[in-house]
């Protein structure tokens, strides 16, 4: 379930979805990209969506292309120590102090009939400020996070770190 702050108005608002058809959500989900997502700049307001309840993945659904979504995981999930290292001009732009200070996704990419080889973009991760509803797409300038680490071997890994 998402929690959102208390600083923000929430309503519900209609959103028409190609994964799950038209949906009701709290306008708390929205987030303003001001300068869209990499390849996507027009694309300037995004809905969260959370999947499954036993699923690890959210939506990152675009909130005028019912057909434009990013499948999203929290990259703490795979690497619990994972931080950003971000420019002082993102942080600024989401109006926080660091990265602690907002939830951090990074987008899955699956491959068609090959869900095994589904992989995360760590370099590219998205910020999500829930107190004021601001959304950014950063590059962390951090030589071990890849564009295309493999999900399933951050996971095994994680499992033999925290003796699993």
């Amino acid at each position: 379930m998402l929690t959102l702050e208390k600083e923000r108005t929430l309503q519900m608002k209609t959103l028409a979805t190609k994964a799950f058809g038209t949906i009701e959500i709290e306008s708390g989900a929205i987030y303003s990209f001001s300068e869209g997502l990499y390849g996507f700049a027009e694309e300037t307001e995004f809905a969260l969506l959370a999947g499954k309840s036993d699923s690890p993945f959210l939506w990152l659904q675009s909130t005028k292309d019912e057909h434009l979504a990013f499948i999203l995981i929290d990259p703490r999930s795979l690497i619990s120590d994972y931080t950003p290292k971000t420019l002082k001009s993102d942080l600024e732009a989401l109006e926080i102090e660091s990265v602690n200070d907002c939830r951090i996704f990074t987008i899955v990419t699956i491959p068609q009939n090959a869900p095994e080889e589904m992989t995360v973009n760590l370099q590219g991760p998205i910020l999500l400020n829930d107190k004021n509803g601001k959304g950014r797409q950063v590059i962390s300038d951090d030589d071990r996070h890849g564009v295309r680490m493999p999900v399933l071997k951050l996971m095994e890994a994680g499992r033999a770190d925290s003796g699993a």
